[in-house]
């Protein structure tokens, strides 16, 4: 997760829905779909099961997200589903709010 966001800063704009993850790492820029790309890409490449998150964050209190989020989730053995956030370079918590969870 960190190898992913520090290979692709976040550029609002840098990419759109039909980039590739590709197309992400060799522009070195995207935003957190395209973070989320190359971190599935990565991790189905070690051979570890991972799928693609989409939902929000909570900014907290009266606050009201105004963006949808993409994150990944890789099985890690004994724990199961674990998420990661390779835009925001963190782990998710409770403030995430999950919609959809696909392959990609």
């Amino acid at each position: 997760m960190n190898e992913v966001r520090r290979r692709v800063g976040y550029v609002i704009g840098a990419t759109s829905v039909t980039t590739t993850a590709d197309e992400a790492v060799i522009r070195g820029a995207g935003v957190c779909q395209d973070h989320t790309h190359v971190f599935l890409a990565a991790a189905r490449s070690l051979g570890v099961p991972a799928r693609y998150v989409s939902g929000y964050l909570w900014p907290g209190h009266h606050d009201v997200a105004t963006a949808s989020l993409a994150w990944a989730e890789a099985w890690v053995t004994g724990l199961g589903w674990v998420g990661f956030d390779p835009a925001n370079d963190v782990y998710p918590t409770e403030a995430y709010i999950r919609v959809s969870v696909g392959l990609d």
